[in-house]
């Protein structure tokens, strides 16, 4: 799409098609992504070298007939929303190369919609993909050996944001198996800002509300997304956003509330960047409206906090290069660390009232394990299934 505006721009100012398309980057071919799950509706996006139709086509599991929709405008990032469908059925769908036919993946991968408070489903929590394409591979294959039904990102996709090579090789070729067949929600790092020129972020992914913070409903669950690149102090358009956010209908209905970012406010790692300024203005609200749970990343490692009622996980073994604990004694909050390449596995175990939660390294050992159950319920404190040893 923004190759099309700049090719449009360019040449109302006169400058020929040739030498516009020398400023532009090279396309990369990426496959067919999910976005945006609803209870009726989904989003289907990918990448063609040259710029063509938008057209995807879809059928119930097993059907012989398949339904088009897309659009006739030639670009080369495609977003393609399916709307009005079933959230009962199971649907397989591909999509055009060249905008007529030319119909892929092969087979057909297959999708669903999201749940309704009365289903149980599993969510994946990873984070800090970026530089290591190889071990962020890793991390994924057993992320779809989970089989989650969504993933939510916690940041740092890639290194430079703003560089476009860095997304296929480092984000979306390891990424590709997953995100062919299972919905993927991510919040924005500080590498998503690195390098010069547009924000790729924007392009490539099809997000609730304003893209940079955002909340959905998703079963019995309420996700909030945030930017902590961006002002979150009180009386900031983020922080009047999400102070409204916490006492909406939404978010008072659901079963279990869950905040993710990118910086963690309790943090024994590395880094030490925007933890402050998260703890002192976005815990209190966490606080006060019951978050049960918050993810963040940044660090490259997993760490379970735990302050005044709420817990705070690092999901940052995605990938990227890992951190140690030289912060432990600036952390009292820290329960368990582990430098591991890892994600997070949650089950919503919906209508009923537990919520489990485990964490596995890519080679399929668990490295932490909780049971939790809702505020409302006669017990709440989460129960430790499994405590491994302090690394």
């Amino acid at each position: 799409a923004l190759a099309v505006f700049l090719l449009l721009l360019l040449g109302m100012m006169g400058v020929s098609v040739s030498a516009t398309l020398a400023l532009l980057p090279a396309a990369d071919e990426k496959s067919p992504y999910l976005q945006n799950v609803t209870q009726n509706s989904i989003v289907v996006m990918w990448e063609t070298v040259a710029p063509v139709a938008s057209k995807v086509r879809y059928r119930a599991q097993g059907d012989k007939n398949w339904t088009e929709a897309g659009d006739a405008g030639a670009v080369t990032i495609h977003e393609t929303l399916l709307g009005g469908l079933d959230s009962k059925t199971i649907y397989e769908y591909q999509v055009s190369q060249n905008g007529v036919d030319q119909w892929i993946p092969a087979s057909p991968p297959v999708f669903k919609l999201a749940p309704d408070a009365a289903q149980p489903y599993r969510v994946a929590v990873y984070g800090d993909t970026r530089t290591q394409y190889d071990r962020h591979a890793r991390v994924v294959q057993a992320i779809i050996g989970s089989a989650p039904d969504i993933v939510l990102h916690t940041g740092d996709l890639v290194d430079q944001g703003k560089n476009y090579s860095a997304w296929g090789q480092q984000f979306f070729t390891p990424a590709a198996d997953l995100m062919v067949d299972t919905p993927i929600f991510p919040v924005l790092g500080n590498h998503e800002y690195n390098g010069s020129g547009a924000m790729w972020y924007y392009t490539f992914f099809s997000l609730p509300g304003n893209e940079q913070w955002y909340a959905f409903s998703y079963g019995c669950s309420r996700f909030i997304g945030l930017d902590t690149n961006a002002d979150f102090s009180p009386g900031s358009p983020q922080y009047t956003w999400l102070n409204n956010e916490l006492q909406s209908s939404a978010y008072l209905s659901s079963t279990w509330q869950i905040v993710y970012f990118h910086h963690p406010p309790y943090t024994s790692g590395l880094h030490k960047g925007n933890e402050e300024p998260v703890a002192d203005y976005l815990v209190p609200l966490f606080e006060q409206y019951g978050v049960d749970m918050v993810f963040a990343g940044h660090n490259h490692h997993y760490e379970r906090s735990y302050r005044n009622g709420v817990y705070y996980f690092v999901a940052g073994g995605g990938g990227a290069p890992l951190y140690g604990f030289p912060n432990v004694a600036l952390n009292p909050f820290s329960q368990l660390r582990q430098k591991k390449y890892h994600y997070i596995a949650l089950d919503f175990n919906c209508p009923a009232t537990t919520l489990l939660l485990n964490v596995w390294d890519y080679d399929g050992n668990r490295l932490d394990s909780l049971a939790f159950f809702p505020k409302n319920f006669s017990i709440y404190l989460p129960i430790v299934l499994k405590n491994s040893k302090v690394l």
